[in-house]
């Protein structure tokens, strides 16, 4: 009877164990994944400040009949990329003081906005494009 009761609390402390390991993992992942986003949208910020000068000649100088709305595009995708500055900041600030649910709402929308960027600045990309060579 002893002995099955210590081979039942020895099986606890492994499964604690194990579980605080794959806890250590989990946080892990989530730190480096939350990076690479950041690394990504650190990126689309520099790629995005160089369309808008690049536009903003291209249209100060009439070349190429550039359509200055497409200007208007790139400040709409900026702003987005700053709101998802903060997006990043509320989440981080909500995991650090462990309101998980609420962390976790906003990396999702960040993630919607993150997406909804990167498809803006490949669209911004292929209308400049078109507007450069073909017009």
């Amino acid at each position: 009877m002893e002995n099955e009761i210590e081979e039942l609390e020895n099986l606890i402390k492994e499964s604690e164990k194990t579980l605080q390991s794959i806890e250590k993992k989990v946080d892990k992942n989530t730190d480096e994944i939350s990076r690479y986003f950041d690394r990504i949208n650190d990126k689309l910020f520099q790629l995005n400040s160089l369309l808008l000068g690049m536009s903003s000649i291209f249209s100060y100088f009439k070349i190429a009949q550039y359509p200055k709305w497409l200007i208007l595009l790139c400040i709409y995708n900026l702003t987005r990329l700053i709101y998802l500055e903060y997006l990043n900041m509320e989440s981080r600030r909500n995991w650090a003081n462990l309101k998980l649910e609420k962390g976790e709402t906003l990396s999702n929308r960040s993630t919607k906005v993150s997406l909804d960027v990167i498809l803006v600045t490949i669209i911004y990309m292929a209308l400049t494009l078109y507007n450069i060579f073909f017009n």
